[in-house]
């Protein structure tokens, strides 16, 4: 089990990526569970479970010193291994790493952040697919090209999630300052 914090997107984004993940998974090409999972999202923080109630008032805290912001999808990626991720990709801000660095503060005294989801390494993004079978990359790519997929989405909070190995549950969610 771990916790991440991501951030949500809207319902407009969050059709738009789960049209994709219907496609995928009807040829074949990502699993079915992942068009049935939970809402699509950008992660801002990864770790080992946390004591959210010593924390909370923090969250709450670090919340309401952000502003509902935009942030851009810029680039289709990957990340390689088995199986290999497509994800769309953020492009840094000022305001999304800033948000990274105080969550990291917050977060790393009380749990193991990992490795990938560090300040200066974390790469900011949403998941569109696991390709099961590497030949099945460009089919993939040429699919996420064709879709109609989020260019600026304007995030309103973050929310506090516990992962399991094929399970997840919401934590608690906390808005930005309108």
């Amino acid at each position: 089990m771990h916790f991440v914090i991501h951030l949500n997107l809207g319902s407009k984004a969050e059709e738009q990526i789960r049209s994709l993940w219907r496609s995928l998974a009807d040829q074949g090409i990502s699993p079915r569970e992942l068009a049935s999972a939970d809402a699509p999202h950008v992660t801002v923080m990864s770790s080992a479970p946390f004591p959210l109630a010593d924390v909370a008032k923090d969250l709450a805290s670090l919340a309401s010193q952000f502003e509902p912001f935009e942030i851009t999808f810029s680039h289709l990626g990957i990340f390689p291994g088995r199986p290999v991720v497509l994800f769309l990709g953020v492009t840094h801000t000022t305001t999304l790493t800033s948000l990274h660095r105080q969550l990291y503060d917050l977060v790393s005294p009380t749990a193991e952040v990992f490795d990938f989801a560090r300040p200066d390494v974390f790469v900011f993004h949403c998941t569109l697919g696991y390709v099961l079978q590497p030949q099945d990359l460009p089919r993939a790519v040429e699919l996420a090209f064709g879709a109609s997929l989020p260019h600026n989405v304007r995030v309103r909070g973050f929310e506090v999630v516990e992962c399991g190995e094929t399970t997840s549950k919401s934590l608690a969610t906390y808005a930005f300052s309108e």
